[in-house]
């Protein structure tokens, strides 16, 4: 009854861990196309299955962390300056960034974007450089749930929504030190992410809001659309 947009993560495309030595990963993509109906997949020039689409006043950004991903890069050259031109070109109220993997932390325990820490450090400089507003970021990989806030001198406060598992098991030996996580939003269960867009001019704002698997809420957060200017 509505549009199904999808990426991958490790277990989704080869492996734990998988990278861009992943010896099946052509055909790994042939099998995401094939069942998922992304408006594309990739460039021309790039494989992958990164893609972006609108809704409403809001877009997204669907990354592909896998497919290119080394030793120093999780998207590859051609990927982020991809990313880094939808989003300067983008006219919506609010950009999300999708990431298999989490983007704000650097987390000593399992796999992040601080493994990258050059890659992303460009990215978060080119979003302060260009005055990229209304950027929020979700990810998952985690196994267990919880809200980030990374605070920038010359930027607004950046959030990332990390929900994570909804069939898999959780992993709580993952959880420490993690000095970017909102007080009183970590779930150790099961869990999914909602994301509500209310409000209109000055009360705009998006609604972060993570449940179990039953459908009962865990927490919820209104970061409003004025908060996310610089």
């Amino acid at each position: 009854s509505c549009p199904q947009y999808a990426i991958w993560d490790d277990h989704d495309y080869g492996p734990n861990n998988a990278h861009h030595t992943f010896r099946y990963k052509y055909q790994s993509l042939a099998v995401f196309k094939q069942y998922w109906s992304n408006p594309y997949a990739g460039l021309d020039t790039v494989p992958g299955i990164f893609c972006h689409f609108r809704q409403g006043d809001a877009e997204f950004f669907l990354l592909d962390v896998r497919f290119h991903a080394n030793d120093t890069s999780m998207l590859g050259k051609a990927q982020l300056d991809w990313l880094k031109q939808g989003l300067k070109q983008s006219t919506a109220n609010f950009k999300f960034i999708v990431s298999g993997t989490q983007l704000l932390p650097d987390n000593p325990l399992g796999e992040d974007w601080g493994d990258c820490g050059i890659e992303r450090d460009q990215l978060m400089a080119f979003l302060i450089q260009e005055r990229i507003t209304g950027v929020l970021f979700l990810s998952g990989d985690r196994h267990y749930g919880e809200l980030l806030r990374l605070d920038h001198p010359d930027a607004y406060p950046f959030y990332e929504l990390t929900s994570s598992p909804l069939t898999s098991l959780v992993n709580p030996a993952y959880t420490k030190n993690n000095p970017l996580r909102e007080s009183e939003t970590l779930a150790l269960e099961a869990n999914f992410g909602k994301i509500e867009l209310l409000g209109y001019g000055p009360n705009r704002r998006c609604r972060l809001n993570l449940f179990d698997k039953m459908g009962q809420l865990l927490w919820r957060k209104d970061v409003r659309l004025v908060d996310l200017q610089f």
